[in-house]
């Protein structure tokens, strides 16, 4: 299994470009649009957007350090992490839903333009679909179905089959250095 090194102001970075599109996007939003663009990019381009470690949950794929910033877990958290967190979102409950809302811009710099290209498709793709819609969606990726319950999942089964480049791409990741952060 294929993992990477996460860059944690990117991921704040990445909640923070996603709630400037939609203030007060939920979290369930975030977390699936972010798998989106980390598998559409991985497919496109041979690596994913973060990298971060997904995670077969029962609402589907979540991004783990994502998620952990989100719930402003300090336990997990570096606390200056945290403390960008909340100098860069806001976070209130509706419900079972968190709804985030930025303070700020994002920092832009942090991402390549194909990184901005695959969240804004992952973006439009998750946008207008109700929570069910994303749990059925989700629920047919492989790399979710075949993953443990509660358990990591691979990266290389985000690789479409019907992908031309799926063998080439592979190849990469095993070549790729495990200490790449994105």
């Amino acid at each position: 299994m294929v993992t990477f090194n996460i860059n944690p102001e990117k991921a704040v970075e990445t909640i923070v470009y996603l709630a400037n599109k939609k203030p007060n996007i939920d979290h369930y939003h975030v977390v699936k649009t972010i798998f989106y663009a980390d598998k559409t990019h991985l497919n496109r381009y041979g690596r994913p957007v973060l990298g971060d470690k997904y995670i077969k949950m029962q609402a589907g794929p979540v991004p783990s350090l994502v998620l952990d910033i989100i719930n402003l877990n300090d336990h997990a958290l570096d606390p200056k992490l945290v403390e960008r967190a909340l100098d860069s979102f806001i976070i209130t409950q509706d419900n079972k839903k968190k709804l985030i809302s930025p303070k700020r811009e994002g920092i832009l710099d942090k991402f390549s333009e194909s990184d901005l290209e695959c969240l804004d498709e992952a973006f439009d793709f998750c946008k207008e679909k109700s929570f069910k819609e994303l749990l059925n969606v989700s629920h047919k990726e492989k790399a979710w179905k075949e993953a443990e319950n509660n358990g990591e999942m691979d990266y290389f089964l985000m690789l479409d089959d019907e992908n031309p480049l799926k063998d080439g791409i592979a190849e990469d990741l095993l070549e790729m250095p495990q200490s790449l952060v994105f």
